[in-house]
């Protein structure tokens, strides 16, 4: 008997019959604390209820499981590989966040089906296992789901962890629970981590060594050839910004706003041709975001209202982006970036994305996620790290006012990145090992 995803399940029975109520409760009052609201408006969908997709085809098929946008790009290009090791491979990609699910339609939904990752419930879970009917799970980075998990492995379905990681402050979490993580993770025919520590971490919940392997980060793939592509026009139309220096505040999370604000009060108070985009990680705190930039008195315009034929007003001075999917084409137009999550000890956010367009990089001390790109990009000079409030906008003005330094840096990044090993392609090749040893769908 397993005992932990008894106890699992047994904490899950009173779900069944508050769902009902918080779903109802979500339709109709609009608004729900935290992320239920997001949670359930798609129940339906996430009750693994996936009428459209008919009988599960021929072939071997394999279910990718990307948690939100970035994730989903990281699937799409291993999904890309995958396709031209397999062609005959039959691909259905998931995703646990709506900007995921669109982000996965626009890269793959020529070449996969589509569907949103069901709630992690018995009645739920079955649906999605009945309907896939997977020969392949793998799921990228650490999606650990115990129901869904034993519910493949009971069905015959191989399992991979690809692009793997257990950040120390995650490791610190999973360990006070670890006989569940354990069970979870004895379940992986092959763990791919992203390093060494992340290796170590997961064998320690209770992984088995043997199975666990040190890969590389297949976040950082494909984005070269994405910038090269050039931004979107209609982005910098929006923006008008007439040859201004723009700086980009990418995913940053309301602990580290009074900080950013304040920053950006003092670089654009000394430049006031300059323009600032702010991200934040979480476009439904705009709220509180449109509260700290008026309170520093600073103009500002939601991005998702401008258009080419109603840019930005000249005198609005910070663009607050309230969408998803557009920051990686709006580093392409910044003159320099701050990674957000970073500022404050929440692991950080992917530096190579604005290293991808030669721009030079401002890092918080908390780049834990991502440290492996953080050391290599602060090594070379593409980035610099700032502790507080006034290294940040002393920073910021030391570019803004030598855009020929700023110019170098950006361009130390972008070697970074471009000597950096590719990831995606090893991942696939051991996806096509995997299916090899099952045999299934043959």
């Amino acid at each position: 008997m397993n005992l932990p995803l008894a106890v699992y399940r047994l904490i899950q029975a009173p779900a069944y019959a508050l769902l009902p109520v918080l779903w109802l409760s979500a339709r109709t009052l609009g608004r729900l604390p935290g992320r239920w609201t997001r949670v359930l408006k798609d129940l339906d969908r996430q009750a693994g209820r996936y009428r459209r997709l008919g009988r599960p085809p021929d072939g071997q098929r394999v279910w990718l499981q990307a948690a939100s946008v970035g994730e989903v790009q990281v699937a799409a290009a291993m999904a890309r590989h995958l396709l031209a090791l397999r062609p005959g491979v039959r691909l259905t990609v998931s995703s646990s966040t709506s900007a995921g699910l669109a982000m996965a339609r626009r890269l793959l939904g020529d070449q996969a089906r589509v569907i949103t990752y069901p709630l992690d419930l018995g009645m739920f879970t079955r649906r999605a296992v009945a309907a896939v009917a997977p020969h392949l799970y793998a799921a990228v980075e650490t999606e650990l789901w115990p129901d869904l998990l034993h519910r493949l492995k009971g069905a015959g379905c191989a399992l991979m962890l690809v692009n793997g990681r257990i950040s120390p402050r995650s490791f610190k979490r999973y360990r006070r629970t670890r006989g569940l993580w354990a069970a979870c993770l004895g379940l992986f025919d092959r763990l791919c981590m992203i390093s060494q520590g992340d290796a170590e971490r997961v064998i320690e919940l209770g992984a088995p060594a043997q199975r666990v392997v040190v890969g590389r980060n297949a976040k950082y793939d494909g984005m070269l050839l994405r910038a090269e592509a050039g931004a979107r026009p209609e982005l910098a139309r929006r923006l008008a910004l007439g040859g201004r220096p723009l700086l980009v505040v990418g995913s940053a999370r309301g602990a580290e706003m009074s900080t950013v604000v304040e920053a950006l009060r003092r670089v654009l108070s000394q430049r006031p041709e300059a323009v600032a985009a702010v991200a934040p990680r979480h476009p439904e705190n705009r709220a509180a975001w449109v509260r700290a930039l008026e309170d520093q008195g600073l103009a500002w315009q939601a991005f998702s209202r401008l258009s080419a034929g109603s840019p930005r007003s000249q005198d609005t001075r910070v663009v607050l982006v309230d969408t998803t999917g557009d920051l990686f084409d709006l580093y392409g137009l910044a003159s320099l970036a701050v990674i957000g999550g970073s500022l404050v000890p929440l692991g950080g956010q992917n530096p190579m994305e604005p290293a991808a367009w030669g721009v030079p990089i401002l890092v918080g001390p908390h780049m834990e996620d991502f440290s492996d790109a953080a050391a290599a990009l602060v090594d070379a000079g593409g980035a610099a790290i700032v502790n507080d409030v006034d290294a940040l906008a002393d920073a910021c003005l030391v570019w803004l006012d030598d855009p020929e330094a700023a110019a170098a840096a950006g361009a130390a990044a972008r070697r970074v990145l471009a000597a950096w090993p590719t990831a995606a392609e090893q991942a696939a090749g051991m996806m096509v090992e995997q299916l090899q040893r099952t045999g299934a769908g043959r």
